[in-house]
């Protein structure tokens, strides 16, 4: 009977000084990826033409506009991002309404 049990705490110790020993030699580190997250401004406000709410979302470092339209059932439906650098290119040139220069 204390044979048995002898044998069994050598076993488990064993495997507790295993179990020690590997988390010592491989560290317990999450690796994040490459790229770093965005900057994010979030802002309530409306939307022309929608009766709900609607959350505007700004990532300053990928540059683009998106946002959650919320319904009147308080549903969120995504939109569709907008790539702020092509908006303000376009605009910097005075071609804020898309139109051709030198066309009326």
């Amino acid at each position: 009977m204390k044979s048995t049990v002898l044998w069994a705490l050598i076993a488990l110790n064993a495997m507790l000084a295993t179990t020690f020993a590997l988390r010592m030699i491989k560290p317990n580190a999450a690796y994040a990826e490459n790229t770093r997250p965005g900057d994010y401004i979030m802002l309530p406000g409306t939307a022309i033409g929608q009766s709900g709410a609607m959350i505007y979302i700004i990532d300053q470092s990928s540059q683009q506009l998106s946002g959650l339209a919320v319904d009147q059932r308080g549903r969120l439906e995504a939109v569709k991002p907008v790539d702020l650098q092509h908006a303000f290119s376009n605009a910097e040139g005075g071609n804020a309404g898309g139109k051709k220069p030198g066309k009326k």
